[in-house]
């Protein structure tokens, strides 16, 4: 990608940034699009392409410098194709774990106060967490020119999911009880998160679905085998 071509994706940006604009005008838009063309255009117009994307000029090569040790590597910037794909994806990923965490916010004054929505307060944190994660990636992303290194596994693999045993402790003695909680509560839950494991479109969703819809699963089964016991 050379200087030509970086300027081009830039025009591009502010042209959509231009006509985002506009468009919010009449409400046919709204600001939250106009936010993510803005940080795009910023993004590419801040970003400083790798010099093996610049024009080569001929000239007398330099000694080659000292390799530096292992722990002081730099990794280089990545390509202005690669960079605004990435700025583009993940804006996106950011916008949707917004609008989830807003819905289930919304959704809190559905429910009486005296009901318990501890649920809905959990996964609305939830998202909430993605959407901040996502966010520090693309700030990360705009300043160093590419993604932050992941997490070591033991960190990412951990899960503050409630155990089996915790679980079955906490549902109802009372076989009509349990019933109206697989009926009210834990069959809906399942429900939404096969819809949305079926509608999800990007890979950061599906994983976030799949392992939602096996959550689930796993809690309807046992409420049913603990239903089953009661009879």
């Amino acid at each position: 990608m050379n200087e030509a071509e970086l300027k081009a994706q830039r025009n591009k940006a502010l042209a959509n940034y231009e006509l985002k604009k506009m468009l919010a005008r009449s409400g046919r838009v709204s600001a939250q699009e106009v936010e993510e063309a803005r940080r795009i255009w910023e993004a590419l117009r801040d970003y400083k392409p790798t010099e093996a994307a610049r024009p080569i000029v001929a000239t007398v090569p330099d000694p080659p410098a000292p390799k530096p040790p292992d722990s002081a590597v730099v990794v280089p910037a990545m390509a202005v194709d690669e960079f605004t794909r990435l700025i583009e994806d993940l804006t996106i990923e950011r916008h949707e774990a917004h609008k989830q965490m807003c819905m289930r916010s919304n959704r809190l004054a559905d429910y009486p106060d005296d009901q318990n929505v501890k649920d809905l307060v959990d996964e609305i944190q939830e998202w909430k967490r993605k959407r901040n994660e996502v966010a520090e990636k693309i700030t990360f992303l705009r300043n160093n020119g590419r993604l932050p290194e992941p997490m070591p596994a033991q960190a990412a693999e951990r899960s503050p999911e409630v155990p089996e045993s915790a679980f079955l402790a906490n549902l109802p003695a009372d076989r009509y009880e349990l019933n109206k909680l697989l009926v009210n509560s834990l069959n809906p839950k399942l429900y939404r998160a096969k819809q949305g494991l079926k509608n999800a479109k990007l890979e950061i969703w599906k994983a976030h679905y799949q392992k939602e819809v096996a959550k689930c699963q796993a809690a309807v089964d046992l409420a049913k085998s603990q239903l089953s016991a009661l009879a």
